[in-house]
């Protein structure tokens, strides 16, 4: 039964894994909802391992801009690990973050 209180959307965004303001290891988003973030590390990247994990997430451009979307942190929490992706559910999120990542969520959803 699916627990989910938003939609998944297909959204590929580079994620960096970061510890002390190292990168630890770079993925991609396979998708993306309000609640979290479905990952797969890069060929040749790995993430550490651990039940949490801070994530920079590069967010996609705003419509027309010429300039690269906004970086955002969360940190998330392992909820499943299947088919070489790591499903992350969003623990923490500083509030200004939040509302890019969920504005960014519904662009890519068509709902704004």
């Amino acid at each position: 039964m699916e627990r989910r209180l938003s939609p998944r959307i297909p959204l590929e965004l580079p994620v960096v894994q970061v510890l002390a303001d190292q990168a630890l290891g770079k993925a991609r988003t396979l998708d993306v909802s309000a609640e979290g973030l479905r990952l797969a590390p890069l060929e040749g990247e790995h993430l550490a391992p651990g039940r949490f994990a801070w994530f920079s997430v590069e967010l996609p451009a705003e419509p027309g801009a010429s300039v690269p979307g906004p970086r955002i942190r969360a940190l998330a929490e392992l909820c499943e690990e299947r088919d070489a992706a790591l499903h992350y559910r969003i623990k923490y999120i500083y509030p200004s973050d939040r509302r890019r990542f969920e504005a960014a969520v519904q662009r890519a959803a068509g709902t704004c």
